[in-house]
């Protein structure tokens, strides 16, 4: 669990310095030395440590001040369609059919059709 830790703090370090060769000199600079136990043959045993002055809060330029409220309106027309109702009734969004369609009925019709198809007696390799 030690790469986030490191990840982290080499993070900081590059944030403070632009280059990746400054950033691991700071972070190997600011590393306790022969703190850990148990370390294996080649470790360099260094207990990474972000200084507080590396935990600086982002600084910003104040923002303007508001701007009063509310801003007037505009006397020219706006280019995109308003919110408002129109005085006059607008037509129907879809034409209207002009012959009538026809009314379900009980009866069958009178030609056969092809579908549903009927079942078959024995499975069929492809779906009919």
């Amino acid at each position: 669990m030690a790469s986030p830790h490191v990840a982290g703090a080499a993070a900081l370090f590059y944030q403070n310095s632009n280059t990746a060769t400054a950033a691991a000199n700071a972070l190997f600079a600011a590393a306790a030395s022969q703190k850990l136990s148990d370390v294996k043959s080649g470790s360099p045993n260094l207990l990474i440590q972000v200084p507080l002055i590396l935990q600086t809060s982002p600084t910003r330029a104040p923002s303007r001040a508001p701007t009063r409220a509310p801003v007037p309106p505009t006397r020219a027309p706006t280019p995109l369609p308003t919110q408002q109702p129109t005085r006059a009734p607008t037509g129907a969004p879809v034409p209207l059919t002009r012959v009538p369609t026809p009314r379900p009925t009980r009866r069958p019709t009178r030609v056969p059709t092809r579908y549903p198809v009927p079942p078959t007696r024995a499975p069929t390799p492809r779906p009919t």
